[in-house]
């Protein structure tokens, strides 16, 4: 593989070898990247329903229209992406499966009369390059009748290609059966299949198999020519290169004799050199040793300031302890306080619950009188009012409760801020500690970076080397001792903050919730008594009223037979209104019966529609089957216009041509006639339509003349209701 850098582009690009069958070869092979098949199913769970799409036909169509047209017509239940691949295929990907089957299945699709879309289903690995695939339902045309079964027919389209599906009409018991079959299109289509000598033919939808296999023998025959052109210009190509590395050959020789004389001047010059930094070395390296000593002083007085530091921590560490036992013992008298306050709340809540009974039993006596007398809700709701407002004094009480609260949380937040100024205290001895630390290690650094410069110098002088390399090994053990104490001891201080912070966390939560529960049971004991002393009152009022409407009852005898008369005089007009009811519902049939004719005269005129859709599908798909003929008779014609080839062809080619404009002009006749028929069928819809409207105006007129019978009914019944009411509780 040869480079070559184009100055225009700025770009590197690379030239690889081709062979007679012209696959690329790359002498020098890239790195494999390794995935395990777990991993790769992984990855390929979002594409699992994804369909790839090549548009056929016009070449015009712009990536935003193609998008704009998909999702109009293939999102039904769920969303799609579409995404803009290379050489015109694009991506679809659906998030609903029965979007992806209904798309995959319902084919042929296009955009517009001269563009069709040519699906493949997403597959792992999937390249542009090496797939051509395309998915095609196959009618299977005279197939006996013992063989139209789903099982059978699966064998058949798994011969053909990847079999999707079976057509579930099974239609094969009269014409034909259809399989849906994902084809190579690399592979010869077949034209008929045999069965123990029996010849059974195929049809492929919206592909034309006999056109496609000739020109695939073309190409063939095009590619083969091709390939031997290749070959005898990379022939040419290659001898050419052979001189040319002949006289590459015969400079790299002159430049090897070259460069061996170079090689030998530069040997004497280095060797000088190193002497003159042999005698520099051992001038540093004793300065370096006078170093070594000073360095040693220095690291005893550091490892003294060391144990200080050590011996103040341990005994701030103490005090620490002491603190955190003070606090176990304040929250073991919590604790104990806390109890205590649970035994009162439980004798409490015994005294609430014994209140509650008393109070149901009140209440149930309270439902009984409110029950025989009505008229005693207004009263109570009055009640009710009053009862809002000293709620709303209640909640007066309550806002006092909370600035008292308030205050118990800045007393809480002084603590913390006390908390807080003890931890700045510990984090000063850590920053500092750190500090020491960094200072130690600058320092190690730099005597690491004049060793560093000493290393290259000092190869030949083992010995010394040596001793040095053991001065240092000891040097770094003390210094990740030194460390790694420092690390123990920051790490147990940080540990016993966090112990210490989520004690004191745990205590505070506790008061929380004790000082909660107080206050909760303090309101609700107010409640209680409150809603006692209220129902007291409420009985009391209560009973000077049972007084009055016993009075009151006496009253109403004189007026018992007022009552009766009017009664009877109720009872004459329901069943009126039942009579009138009845001769309703009669009606009310005739008008459902007439409903149902006009509905059966409906699914009548809705399956001569579908008729007529179907064999309006079946004149497109032939129109589709023209047009397609047409272009590739189109893509001939110029072909041998460019070429220039022989007469007699040209004149079959023109004969064709028009024969194929006869028929063209034939469907668009017939085209014509059904549009015609298919206006004069809309009309009549409308006409129907029209009707029907009409018939639910009716419908409507009388559904609501039946709604006011019903509510002169119910306006009747109630009176009647109180009225006999009344005479019980009179009689009573």
């Amino acid at each position: 593989m040869a480079n070559n850098v184009n100055p225009l582009l700025g770009f590197l690009t690379l030239e690889n070898k081709i062979n007679a069958a012209g696959v690329i070869i790359d002498d020098e092979a890239g790195p494999d990247i390794p995935f395990t098949d777990e991993e790769i199913s992984h990855w390929s769970n979002p594409w699992k329903h994804t369909l790839i799409v090549k548009t056929i036909g016009k070449e015009n169509v712009t990536f935003q229209a193609l998008e704009n047209h998909l999702q109009c017509s293939w999102t039904r239940n769920g969303t799609i992406k579409v995404t803009d691949m290379e050489d015109g295929f694009i991506s679809v990907q659906f998030t609903a499966e029965d979007d992806y089957n209904y798309v995959l299945f319902q084919g042929p699709w296009k955009v517009a009369d001269d563009c069709y879309l040519m699906l493949q289903r997403w597959r792992q690995l999937f390249s542009l390059t090496d797939e051509n695939r395309v998915v095609v339902w196959i009618r299977i045309l005279k197939l006996p009748m013992e063989l139209c079964n789903k099982s059978f027919l699966w064998r058949i389209g798994s011969t053909l290609g990847v079999m999707l599906k079976v057509d579930d009409g099974l239609s094969c018991l009269h014409k034909f059966a259809r399989i849906c079959v994902e084809l190579n299109l690399r592979r010869r289509l077949a034209s008929h299949i045999m069965i123990r000598g029996y010849r059974v033919n195929l049809e492929y939808e919206g592909i034309c198999g006999g056109r496609i296999n000739e020109a695939r023998e073309k190409i063939q025959g095009r590619i083969e020519v091709c390939v031997e052109d290749l070959i005898g210009e990379r022939v040419q190509g290659v001898k050419t290169k052979e001189l040319e590395l002949c006289q590459v050959m015969d400079n790299i020789s002159k430049e090897k004799h070259f460069q061996r004389q170079v090689m030998e001047s530069d040997l004497v010059l280095k060797q000088k050199y190193l002497e003159s930094r042999m005698k520099e070395l051992e001038l540093k390296e004793k300065q370096h040793e006078d170093w070594m000593k000073k360095h040693e002083s220095k690291k005893r007085e550091f490892e003294g300031q060391v144990n200080e530091l050590v011996s103040d921590l341990l005994s701030q560490q103490k005090h620490f302890e002491s603190r955190m036992k003070e606090l176990e013992l304040k929250e073991k008298q919590h604790e104990g306080q806390v109890k205590e306050h649970e035994s009162k709340t439980r004798e409490f809540e015994g005294q609430v619950k014994e209140l509650e009974s008393k109070k149901k039993h009140f209440e149930s006596q309270v439902t009984e009188l409110v029950s025989d007398y009505v008229s005693q809700q207004k009263h109570f709701e009055s009640r009710m009012k009053e009862l809002e407002l000293k709620e709303n004094q209640h909640k007066g009480q309550v806002k006092e409760r909370e600035s008292k609260t308030r205050e118990f949380e800045g007393q809480m937040r002084e603590l913390e801020s006390k908390k807080k100024h003890f931890e700045s205290q510990v984090m000063e001895l850590v920053s500092d500690l750190v500090s020491q630390q960094k200072h130690f290690e600058s320092r190690m650094k730099a005597v690491e970076s004049k060793e560093k410069q000493h290393e290259d110098q000092v190869k030949e002088h083992d010995l010394k080397k040596r001793e040095f390399e053991g001065r240092v090994k000891e040097l770094e053990s003390k210094k990740k001792h030194f460390e790694s104490h420092m690390t123990e001891l920051v790490n147990d201080l940080a540990f016993q903050q966090k112990h210490f912070e989520s004690r004191m966390k745990e205590v505070e939560s506790k008061e929380k919730q004790h000082e909660d529960q107080v206050k909760e049971h303090e309101s609700k004991k107010r409640d209680i008594e409150g809603r006692v002393k209220e129902l007291e009152s409420v009985k009391k009022h209560i009973e000077n009223q049972a007084k009055e409407l016993e009075s009151k009852c006496c009253q109403f005898v004189g007026q018992r037979e007022k009552f009766i008369s009017k009664v009877r005089e109720y009872e004459s007009q329901m069943k009126m209104l039942v009579l009138k009811k009845k001769r309703f519902k009669i009606r009310m049939k005739a008008l459902e019966s007439k409903e149902k004719l006009l509905e059966s005269r409906k699914k009548h005129f809705e399956i001569q529609a579908e008729e007529l859709k179907s064999k309006e599908w079946q004149l497109k798909e032939q129109v589709k089957e023209l047009e397609s003929k047409e272009k590739q008779l189109d893509d001939r014609v110029k072909e041998f216009e460019s070429k220039k080839g022989d007469s007699q062809d040209q004149v079959m080619l023109e004969s064709k041509v028009k024969l194929l404009e006869s028929r063209k002009k034939h469907f668009e006749i017939q085209s014509e006639e059904l549009k015609s028929k298919e206006t004069q069928l809309k009309e009549q819809v409308k006409e129907l339509e029209s009707k029907e409207k009409q018939l639910d105006d009716r419908v409507k007129e009388f559904e609501s003349k039946k709604r006011d019978s019903q509510d002169r009914v119910m306006d009747l019944r109630p009176e009647t209701d109180g009225h006999t009411l009344t005479v019980k509780v009179v009689s009573s």
